[in-house]
């Protein structure tokens, strides 16, 4: 609740923003002035940034200026995501099909947060490895691009793989798949092309539902469609769908995705896609 709290409060704090420039008759550089003052003390936050703007002030001028320039026009939605889409509002068993195998969670070291989660996420959970960008904060795209890009580089040129813990990785399918990705490499090594074919061996589905809201205080959105449907006065007070999971017949592969219709733009129901499925 705490949470869900700063971030309802920081997304109407956008829409204040947004909406008293847009009552405002001054110039685009003044109206920019309040976006750079917000922009600015939340990014005055060190121990989440690592004191970018003395460490890498040409960096942090950039980012300053990318993200006014982005506020400027897309307040809104920002605030709207702040609203809709805040952790607090995800359920403790969305995730619960997810194994974390093979996840590389990468933090900058001047990043208390989320160095300190990663190290702890990496010692509770085997499948994933934590690595450290020396002298970064939480800006990384920002704060050290060549390191990122160097770090996901050596990252995609290896192939890694450690068991699940699902248990859905036995210790035999776990050596089959080993030895099938030491015998892809040396196939590929003697440049001898082959069809890849991944054969699914099950699929499991579970039904979620998201409450809509136009606003804090007002349940539903309107015009959501096409044609009659898309009128002002149609309302949607929740989205249905379902979370799909794939598993190939050898355990190797997952997939994971969404199928959720919308009355009005799609012409299947979510009875129809549950047939289908």
């Amino acid at each position: 609740l705490e949470r869900k709290s700063k971030d309802s409060a920081l997304s109407e704090r956008l829409m204040r923003i947004h909406r008293s420039l847009l009552l405002s008759e001054d110039d685009s550089s003044k109206l920019s002035t309040k976006y750079i003052n917000f922009l600015t003390k939340w990014y005055g936050n060190n121990s989440l940034w690592g004191n970018l703007k003395s460490r890498n002030p040409s960096a942090y001028r950039a980012m300053i200026d990318r993200r006014t320039e982005s506020l400027i026009t897309r307040a809104p939605d920002l605030a709207h995501v702040l609203e809709m889409c805040s952790p607090s509002r995800n359920s403790d068993t969305d995730w619960k099909f997810v194994s974390p195998g093979n996840t590389y969670f990468l933090a900058g070291a001047l990043d208390v947060k989320y160095s300190s989660l990663g190290k702890r996420w990496a010692d509770n959970s085997p499948g994933i490895v934590y690595q450290e960008i020396d002298n970064a904060g939480h800006a990384l795209l920002s704060d050290a691009p060549s390191e990122i890009s160097d770090t996901i580089l050596g990252i995609l040129s290896k192939e890694v793989v450690r068991p699940s813990l699902t248990q859905r990785f036995t210790s035999d399918v776990y050596n089959k798949v080993s030895r099938n990705i030491s015998k892809k490499n040396s196939m590929a090594n003697q440049s001898v092309k082959q069809k890849t074919e991944v054969k699914p061996g099950s699929l499991d589905m579970e039904l979620f539902v998201i409450q809509l809201f136009a606003s804090k205080n007002s349940k539903g959105v309107n015009g959501i469609g096409w044609g009659e449907q898309g009128k002002a006065t149609n309302k949607i007070n929740e989205r249905k769908g379902f979370i799909i999971s794939i598993i190939s017949e050898d355990d190797y592969f997952v997939g994971i995705g969404e199928v959720s219709p919308l009355n009005g733009v799609h012409v299947e129901c979510l009875e129809d896609v549950k047939k289908q499925l």
